[in-house]
């Protein structure tokens, strides 16, 4: 027999399998990851083990055989202990990492003794102006370097203590005989001599989040967008070559809908009302699906009841790291407008209205926020509708100014009311070299009793029905409109009013 097949067939029987397990699919949910391993096994006295990492949750464990007549017909799990290793090269370091520590510590202490040497009272022996001057140019320039010194060997000494924290922690977590790994027991019925196993389990220490850049391009009409995903993997396990997926929400953990509750109306002191129940936020919308063109290489989306599932391909994911990872990008057509409230900010805030005839779900998380590729700020993004509304931050050039015109009290001294008269001007101007639109907002006066008589002045065919004031302006590049509105209240000589403004 050739020796190399001898040293196998012994490596076949005395091992409880023969070949290890490796990941080859896995499944990433906001928090978690479901991984699936795929090994051949030998199966001894109708047994297999298997070896799950730390990091995963048995009882999540799914287990088959591929392609034979074998069935599982008992399984039992065990928490074992990682074996002890050498740990002597990272000792080492960490010594190593000491030594340098204490040699800056005792650099930096010298250079701090000579500081408090060169700033100590000197005494009257120095009577000349020459002498005097001297001496100073002499400790302006060696403080000058001991300052430099000093600082220099300061952060030096930062960046070695956190060198130091890393190394003692790694040998913690290495040392710290907290370490486990499940062992997987199975019986099999009518199992030959090795059998395929496809396992599955979930894993916590796994997940990923959307992260979003937006674009606005208000010359194009248009928001270019890029969706990417951050992928966190800490399984103490690489992933090789697995077919990676992505799933944009948790799966379903409340399998019954809750009781209802019976409800009373009784007296208020006969019992106490119960404390408030909060409604529980509302499932997803079904996720409606996209086409997309053959030829474009974004991850395919498998469009799901409660959640969809993009196929990112296959990927390496080394533990430990971070990745991101590309999803979708294109092009958005949208509507931009400015809206200025000139009594709240003089600023005008620039908006953009999208409306989708299909909708591609996306899940919430942070956008970087950037218009005409210059980067205004963060927010939180989603879309789960098909009409949206985006703002885009203020912008410099479009230019608000409020005059008030007219503010009078009038009254007389045998008249029996009083009135105030409320007059304003507010002018906004173009800087930008494309036409806009701009809708500027006003909240009118709220009166609060019958007595008071309120009447617009002017609203410069403005709208202020069921809501605030408002006023629609076409501005093109380098145009200035502006806009004349005002209010005049008329109540009893005798009442005290709050004017409010």
């Amino acid at each position: 027999m050739n020796p190399l097949c001898l040293i196998g067939l012994i490596l076949l029987l005395v091992c409880p399998t023969s070949l290890l397990a490796r990941p080859v699919e896995v499944l990433v949910y906001p928090e978690g990851a479901t991984i699936t391993e795929q090994r051949s096994a030998a199966v001894v006295a109708g047994a297999v083990t298997l070896t799950l990492p730390e990091a995963a949750d048995p009882e999540s464990l799914q287990l088959a055989t591929v392609g034979g007549k074998a069935a599982i017909s008992a399984l039992r799990y065990e928490s074992t202990l990682a074996p002890a290793g050498d740990y002597q090269a990272l000792r080492d370091a960490i010594a190593a990492t000491q030594e340098r520590l204490q040699a800056v510590e005792d650099t930096l202490q010298a250079r701090l003794r000579a500081l408090e040497l060169w700033h100590a009272p000197l005494g009257e022996q120095f009577q000349t102006a020459g002498e005097v001057q001297k001496l100073a140019d002499l400790l302006l320039a060696n403080s000058e370097k001991l300052y430099q010194d000093r600082s220099r060997l300061e952060k030096e000494k930062k960046k070695i203590e956190k060198d130091l924290h890393e190394l003692e922690q790694k040998l913690a977590d290495a040392t710290s005989r907290q370490h486990r790994s499940w062992s997987v027991h199975l019986t099999l019925a009518g199992a030959g001599t090795t059998e395929v196993l496809r396992y599955s389990y979930r894993v916590r220490n796994a997940d990923w989040q959307p992260l979003y850049t937006l674009d606005a391009r208000p010359g194009a009409r248009q928001i270019e967008w890029d969706w990417r995903a951050q992928v966190r993997q800490s399984t103490a396990v690489d992933w090789k070559d697995v077919r990676l997926l992505l799933a944009t929400a948790e799966p379903v953990v409340t399998l019954t809908p809750p009781a209802l509750q019976l409800w009373f109306i009784r007296p208020a002191n006969d019992y106490p009302l119960p404390a408030p129940r909060l409604m529980s936020k509302a499932a997803m919308p079904e996720s409606l699906a996209q086409d997309f063109a053959a030829a474009a290489p974004a991850p395919v989306r498998q469009a799901g009841t409660l959640f969809d599932i993009y196929d990112l391909g296959q990927q390496t994911l080394l533990a430990g790291a971070s990745y991101q990872l590309k999803i979708r990008d294109g092009v958005w057509p949208a509507q931009f407008a400015y809206l200025v409230r000139p009594f709240e900010s003089p600023q005008a805030f620039l908006s953009a209205k999208l409306e989708f005839d299909t909708l591609l779900p996306m899940p919430s998380g942070p956008a970087s926020i950037l218009v005409e590729g210059v980067f205004v700020g963060h927010r939180e993004f989603a879309l789960l509708a098909k009409k949206l509304d985006l703002p885009f931050g203020n912008d410099p050039q479009i230019q608000v100014k409020v005059t008030p015109t007219r503010e009078a009290d009038e009254g007389g001294v045998f008249s029996r009311t009083k009135s105030q008269t409320w007059q304003w001007a507010v002018a906004v101007t173009n800087n930008k070299p494309i036409a806009v639109r701009v809708r500027v907002e006003d909240s009118p006066p709220q009166v609060e009793d019958k007595r008071i008589k309120l009447t617009a002045t002017s609203t410069a065919n403005g709208s202020q029905e069921d809501g605030p004031a408002t006023w629609e302006l076409e501005l093109q590049p380098g145009a200035q409109q502006t806009i004349h509105y005002g209010y005049t209240i008329e109540y009893p000589a005798e009442m005290q009013v709050e004017l409010g403004r």
